[in-house]
Protein backbone atom coordinates (compact mmCIF):
# COMPACT_ATOMS: atom_id res chain seq x y z
CA UNK A 1 0.00 0.00 0.00
CA UNK A 2 0.83 3.85 -0.57
CA UNK A 3 2.31 5.37 2.73
CA UNK A 4 0.99 8.65 3.59
CA UNK A 5 3.84 10.40 2.93
CA UNK A 6 4.04 8.90 -0.47
CA UNK A 7 0.44 10.15 -0.96
CA UNK A 8 1.48 13.55 0.17
CA UNK A 9 4.39 13.40 -2.72
CA UNK A 10 1.48 12.33 -5.01
CA UNK A 11 -1.04 14.61 -4.02
CA UNK A 12 -0.37 17.35 -6.81
CA UNK A 13 -2.80 20.60 -5.95
CA UNK A 14 -4.46 19.33 -8.73
CA UNK A 15 -5.61 16.45 -7.68
CA UNK A 16 -6.70 17.42 -4.30
CA UNK A 17 -8.62 19.93 -5.98
CA UNK A 18 -10.48 17.53 -7.87
CA UNK A 19 -10.80 15.21 -4.95
CA UNK A 20 -12.03 18.10 -2.32
CA UNK A 21 -13.48 20.16 -5.03
CA UNK A 22 -16.05 17.00 -6.14
CA UNK A 23 -16.83 16.10 -2.59
CA UNK A 24 -17.57 19.52 -1.48
CA UNK A 25 -19.80 20.69 -4.97
CA UNK A 26 -21.50 17.42 -4.94
CA UNK A 27 -22.90 18.35 -1.00
CA UNK A 28 -23.26 22.13 -2.21
CA UNK A 29 -25.67 20.06 -4.88
CA UNK A 30 -28.05 18.56 -2.56
CA UNK A 31 -28.25 21.71 -0.24
CA UNK A 32 -29.16 23.64 -3.84
CA UNK A 33 -32.93 24.80 -3.28
CA UNK A 34 -33.18 24.76 -7.62
CA UNK A 35 -32.03 21.01 -6.78
CA UNK A 36 -34.54 20.09 -4.03
CA UNK A 37 -36.59 22.42 -1.50
CA UNK A 38 -37.03 22.22 2.06
CA UNK A 39 -40.12 20.33 1.72
CA UNK A 40 -38.64 17.49 -0.20
CA UNK A 41 -35.08 17.28 1.61
CA UNK A 42 -37.78 17.07 4.46
CA UNK A 43 -38.62 13.97 3.68
CA UNK A 44 -35.58 12.16 2.90
CA UNK A 45 -33.93 9.71 5.08
CA UNK A 46 -30.22 9.64 6.14
CA UNK A 47 -30.19 6.81 3.47
CA UNK A 48 -31.48 8.95 0.55
CA UNK A 49 -29.55 11.91 1.73
CA UNK A 50 -26.17 10.09 1.52
CA UNK A 51 -27.38 8.53 -1.96
CA UNK A 52 -28.57 11.53 -3.84
CA UNK A 53 -24.67 13.50 -1.89
CA UNK A 54 -22.80 10.71 -3.76
CA UNK A 55 -24.84 10.74 -7.00
CA UNK A 56 -24.16 14.37 -7.16
CA UNK A 57 -20.12 14.01 -5.96
CA UNK A 58 -19.33 11.10 -8.61
CA UNK A 59 -21.14 12.87 -11.62
CA UNK A 60 -18.86 16.03 -10.93
CA UNK A 61 -15.60 13.92 -10.61
CA UNK A 62 -16.83 12.30 -14.07
CA UNK A 63 -16.91 15.67 -15.39
CA UNK A 64 -14.19 17.32 -13.77
CA UNK A 65 -11.85 14.31 -14.78
CA UNK A 66 -12.56 15.42 -18.55
CA UNK A 67 -9.92 17.95 -17.68
CA UNK A 68 -7.30 15.10 -15.85
CA UNK A 69 -6.00 12.66 -18.34
CA UNK A 70 -4.68 10.65 -15.43
CA UNK A 71 -8.06 10.03 -14.32
CA UNK A 72 -9.56 6.98 -15.28
CA UNK A 73 -13.28 5.70 -14.37
CA UNK A 74 -14.26 2.27 -13.63
CA UNK A 75 -16.89 0.19 -11.76
CA UNK A 76 -16.88 -2.32 -10.01
CA UNK A 77 -20.41 -3.69 -9.14
CA UNK A 78 -22.35 -1.04 -8.51
CA UNK A 79 -19.51 1.04 -7.15
CA UNK A 80 -17.95 4.00 -9.72
CA UNK A 81 -14.15 4.02 -8.96
CA UNK A 82 -11.50 6.40 -10.34
CA UNK A 83 -7.80 5.84 -10.54
CA UNK A 84 -5.42 8.27 -10.60
CA UNK A 85 -2.25 7.35 -12.52
CA UNK A 86 -2.04 3.87 -12.32
CA UNK A 87 -1.52 4.42 -8.47
CA UNK A 88 -4.47 5.07 -6.70
CA UNK A 89 -8.33 3.89 -6.75
CA UNK A 90 -10.22 6.27 -4.95
CA UNK A 91 -14.48 5.52 -3.86
CA UNK A 92 -16.56 8.57 -2.85
CA UNK A 93 -17.78 7.72 0.40
CA UNK A 94 -20.37 9.28 3.30
CA UNK A 95 -17.61 8.23 6.60
CA UNK A 96 -18.96 7.41 10.07
CA UNK A 97 -17.00 8.88 13.45
CA UNK A 98 -14.27 6.52 12.67
CA UNK A 99 -13.58 7.60 9.53
CA UNK A 100 -14.81 4.38 7.99
CA UNK A 101 -17.20 4.44 4.62
CA UNK A 102 -20.66 3.54 5.64
CA UNK A 103 -21.95 1.07 3.38
CA UNK A 104 -23.47 -2.60 3.09
CA UNK A 105 -20.42 -5.10 4.11
CA UNK A 106 -20.92 -6.71 0.50
CA UNK A 107 -17.95 -8.87 -0.93
CA UNK A 108 -16.94 -6.22 -2.72
CA UNK A 109 -17.17 -3.49 -0.59
CA UNK A 110 -15.01 -5.91 1.93
CA UNK A 111 -12.46 -6.97 -0.94
CA UNK A 112 -12.14 -3.01 -1.03
CA UNK A 113 -11.48 -2.27 2.16
CA UNK A 114 -9.20 -5.58 2.56
CA UNK A 115 -7.04 -4.01 -0.62
CA UNK A 116 -7.87 -6.96 -2.24
CA UNK A 117 -9.79 -5.96 -5.12
CA UNK A 118 -7.34 -6.94 -7.72
CA UNK A 119 -5.22 -9.71 -8.14
CA UNK A 120 -2.47 -9.72 -7.16
CA UNK A 121 1.01 -8.97 -9.33
CA UNK A 122 2.54 -11.60 -10.93
CA UNK A 123 5.24 -13.15 -9.23
CA UNK A 124 3.92 -11.38 -6.18
CA UNK A 125 1.47 -13.10 -3.92
CA UNK A 126 0.39 -10.61 -1.41
CA UNK A 127 0.87 -7.25 -3.64
CA UNK A 128 -1.97 -6.09 -5.57
CA UNK A 129 -1.40 -3.23 -8.38
CA UNK A 130 -2.92 -0.35 -6.75
CA UNK A 131 -4.18 1.25 -3.44
CA UNK A 132 -7.75 1.70 -2.47
CA UNK A 133 -8.00 5.13 -1.00
CA UNK A 134 -11.36 6.14 0.48
CA UNK A 135 -12.38 10.17 -0.33
CA UNK A 136 -15.23 11.15 1.85
CA UNK A 137 -16.87 13.19 4.39
CA UNK A 138 -18.15 13.52 8.14
CA UNK A 139 -20.78 15.50 8.85
CA UNK A 140 -22.10 17.42 12.28
CA UNK A 141 -25.50 15.88 14.02
CA UNK A 142 -27.70 18.77 12.10
CA UNK A 143 -25.45 17.63 8.60
CA UNK A 144 -24.86 21.53 8.62
CA UNK A 145 -21.35 21.20 8.70
CA UNK A 146 -19.06 19.10 7.27
CA UNK A 147 -15.43 17.55 6.75
CA UNK A 148 -13.26 16.05 3.85
CA UNK A 149 -10.87 13.48 4.65
CA UNK A 150 -9.60 10.74 2.33
CA UNK A 151 -8.10 7.34 4.40
CA UNK A 152 -6.25 4.48 3.16
CA UNK A 153 -8.57 1.63 4.68
CA UNK A 154 -6.68 -1.89 5.58
CA UNK A 155 -9.10 -4.57 7.03
CA UNK A 156 -11.22 -3.41 9.90
CA UNK A 157 -9.17 -0.18 10.23
CA UNK A 158 -7.73 2.92 8.69
CA UNK A 159 -3.78 2.26 8.03
CA UNK A 160 -3.48 6.49 7.54
CA UNK A 161 -5.81 9.39 7.63
CA UNK A 162 -5.68 12.57 5.86
CA UNK A 163 -7.98 15.45 6.44
CA UNK A 164 -8.68 18.19 4.07
CA UNK A 165 -10.51 20.89 6.19
CA UNK A 166 -9.26 23.43 8.95
CA UNK A 167 -5.84 23.09 10.73
CA UNK A 168 -4.75 20.25 9.13
CA UNK A 169 -4.85 20.95 6.18
CA UNK A 170 -1.24 19.97 4.14
CA UNK A 171 0.29 23.41 3.75
CA UNK A 172 1.77 22.14 0.20
CA UNK A 173 -1.71 24.08 -1.41
CA UNK A 174 -3.03 27.33 -2.10
CA UNK A 175 -5.90 27.55 0.32
CA UNK A 176 -8.10 30.55 0.41
CA UNK A 177 -11.27 31.68 2.41
CA UNK A 178 -14.79 30.87 0.65
CA UNK A 179 -17.01 34.20 0.17
CA UNK A 180 -19.67 34.68 2.58
CA UNK A 181 -23.19 34.31 1.89
CA UNK A 182 -26.17 34.59 3.50
CA UNK A 183 -26.48 30.81 4.73
CA UNK A 184 -23.28 29.14 6.87
CA UNK A 185 -20.62 28.88 4.62
CA UNK A 186 -17.78 26.15 4.41
CA UNK A 187 -14.48 27.46 6.24
CA UNK A 188 -12.04 26.55 3.18
CA UNK A 189 -12.24 25.65 -0.19
CA UNK A 190 -9.52 24.93 -2.62
CA UNK A 191 -8.41 27.36 -5.60
CA UNK A 192 -8.97 24.94 -8.54
CA UNK A 193 -7.26 25.67 -11.51
CA UNK A 194 -8.97 26.94 -14.74
CA UNK A 195 -10.67 23.95 -16.64
CA UNK A 196 -12.00 22.20 -13.69
CA UNK A 197 -15.54 23.49 -12.54
CA UNK A 198 -15.24 25.65 -9.80
CA UNK A 199 -17.21 23.53 -6.40
CA UNK A 200 -19.95 25.91 -5.15
CA UNK A 201 -19.89 26.31 -1.20
CA UNK A 202 -21.40 23.21 0.66
CA UNK A 203 -23.86 24.85 3.49
CA UNK A 204 -27.01 25.15 5.07
CA UNK A 205 -29.21 22.35 6.51
CA UNK A 206 -30.65 18.88 4.98
CA UNK A 207 -28.49 16.19 4.72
Amino acid sequence: MISREEFLGFLTQQRMAFIDGCIRGGLADYDNPEYYGAEARRDHTPSVRAAIRNNHIVGRAKRAMLEMPDVQVTTKGNRVLFVIADRVRISFKKLDRRLRPRNYPTQLALDFLHQQLDPPLPGLATVSSLTNIVAGYTANAAETDFEVHITCPRGDRNEWELKLSGQEMPELFSIEPTAATDEQPLRRRVRIRPGIERARDANGSGG
